[in-house]
């Protein structure tokens, strides 16, 4: 790191969960063009530890062996880094997965997003605004959403973000961690091939304009769902316990049910009334071996979700930590 700074920053990286996904085209460089709105959450969240080392490029340790250590999400972030700015420290990164993988939760995008602005705020000539944000969108098209503060609409292939107000501020949100992974990539193609093999069938339309109305109880006209996943149809064919999750979430009370991302999480949307609903459908998935986190849902930001440098950072060159959440978060 940069002279006099201490040996190791602490990063706590929070995710996101999608909102809705529609799928509304698809460029001729192949990314998809996206309407959704991501959510971000404290909980499940990722531990980075960061130490300065002689060199000019980064090492990576995770405890994750699906976190290939030359290829991902912290290396990318700190290449792109130095062939924009130049400014390129010698680093080694452990990492601590919270979030898991194949999840659709964003967890390496909000990795990285964390570590770009870290290596801004050690770099000479810090850059931030826009073009710190066309750097996150060369590592990942979810990226540029984690270097935000609050809930976005997201479109395009994930560059364009309008922040927009919380849904359902005041519910119960219980997120639901299967035991198995959704490659981001399959989901899409799988999607593609679904998509041709539909007679009359084209990209959706995107995400109603009404969306705080529809976000407060379900939506009768389900073409008008907010919460519609696009991906949903092909996971939920080739992994039947989503589908089943999902089933049972609104079984048990749920409002709304539906799979953040390209999966393989599921998200439930519970009640303010119905805390004890999701606490019961936590427990029983739980008992199948599944990861639950319940939690209410925030009108404001969520601390954690920012990459917020815990300890070891020099003055001055850090943003204080958020003031922790009151609200139980029972993980």
């Amino acid at each position: 790191m940069m002279p006099g700074s201490a040996p190791r920053t602490v990063l706590m990286t929070g995710c996101k969960v999608n909102l809705g996904l529609r799928i509304v085209g698809v460029r001729d460089d192949g990314y998809h063009l996206l309407d959704s709105t991501f959510l971000p959450l404290a909980s499940p969240r990722d531990r980075l530890e960061v130490h300065a080392e002689p060199g000019s490029s980064l090492t990576l340790v995770c405890d994750d062996l699906d976190v290939d250590p030359l290829r991902n999400t912290l290396v990318r972030a700190h290449e792109v880094y130095a062939e924009a700015t130049g400014f390129s420290p010698g680093l080694r990164v452990v990492l601590h997965k919270g979030i898991p993988t194949g999840a659709g939760l964003g967890g390496g995008s909000s990795d990285a997003a964390a570590l770009l602005r870290l290596l801004d705020r050690m770099a000479p000539a810090p850059i931030a605004g826009p073009r710190l944000i066309d750097i996150a969108l060369r590592v990942g098209a979810d990226t540029p959403f984690f270097l935000q503060r609050a809930t976005c609409r997201v479109t395009g292939v994930g560059e364009e973000l309008t922040p927009c107000p919380t849904p359902c501020p005041g519910m119960w949100l219980a997120l639901v961690c299967p035991p198995l992974k959704v490659k981001t990539k399959w989901a899409f193609d799988a999607y593609d091939k679904w998509r041709k093999s539909q007679t009359g069938s084209g990209p959706s339309a995107p995400l109603p304009d009404a969306v705080p109305a529809l976000l407060r109880e379900p939506a009768e006209d389900t073409s008008a769902n907010p919460f519609k996943n696009d991906l949903e149809p092909v996971v939920f064919a080739a992994h039947p316990t989503l589908a089943h999750i999902k089933t049972r979430l609104l079984e048990m009370g749920a409002a709304h049910a539906f799979m953040s991302g390209s999966g393989s999480s599921i998200v439930g949307i519970f009640p303010r009334t119905h805390f004890a609903a999701a606490m019961r459908a936590a427990a029983e998935l739980r008992a199948h071996t599944c990861r639950v986190h319940v939690r209410r849902i925030h009108p404001g930001p969520d601390p954690g979700t920012t990459g917020q440098a815990m300890q070891g950072v020099p003055q001055g060159q850090a943003q204080a930590p958020e003031s922790l959440d009151k609200t139980p978060a029972c993980d």
